[in-house]
């Protein structure tokens, strides 16, 4: 009789373990299949985000350029009057100090009905444009490649990359679990 009791609690804890085992396998699975088909999905991984990074600064390092070297112009009211600049209307109260760049081109002021005044950008500040637009395209480009967009497309990108190497590491130790907990039924 001890003989069948002590059969019958191995058999039962050999049970307890299968199903203990088989649980975590379940789990693993389900794991391992989330991780996988994010990661099939996922656009982006180390060497875009590094791509993507370094097309930001470029772009940066341009604009700024860009908006350093263009032609500026100060503008002290000495009296309240309407300014108008490429178009768009203020009002300028006296002692007010407004200052502006030709970034995107010639610059065109409309004083009132006194005078209008066009700062004419340089070749160095075209050239300037051309690099500048072509980095954002650049940018813009690899942002919709890696499937991100608006304002936030950077850090959206760094979101992403982060939960790639997430999924990879869950993935890897989902794997093992399997391994670890493989049952042989035959």
């Amino acid at each position: 009789m001890a003989a069948d009791d002590y059969e019958y609690f191995r058999e039962l804890m050999g049970l307890e373990l299968l199903v203990e085992r088989l649980d975590r396998a379940q789990r693993a699975e389900t794991k391992l299949g989330e991780a996988t088909a994010f990661l099939e999905s996922c656009l982006i991984d180390e060497d875009k985000l590094t791509e993507i990074e370094d097309a930001f600064v470029a772009a940066l390092e341009t604009r700024a350029r860009l908006t350093g070297e263009s032609p500026s112009i100060r503008i002290e009211a000495l009296r309240n009057f309407e300014l108008a600049v490429d178009g768009k209307g203020r009002s300028l109260d006296r002692g007010q100090v407004v200052e502006e760049r030709a970034t995107q081109g010639d610059l065109e002021l409309r004083l009132d009905d006194l005078a209008r005044i066009t700062i004419a950008a340089g070749s160095a500040t075209r050239e300037l444009q051309d690099a500048a637009a072509e980095a954002e395209q650049r940018l813009a480009e690899l942002y919709r490649s890696a499937g991100v967009t608006g304002d936030g497309a950077l850090a959206e990108a760094r979101s992403l990359e982060q939960r790639r190497r997430s999924a990879q590491r869950d993935a890897e130790q989902a794997a093992q679990t399997l391994q670890e907990n493989r049952v042989r039924l035959f």
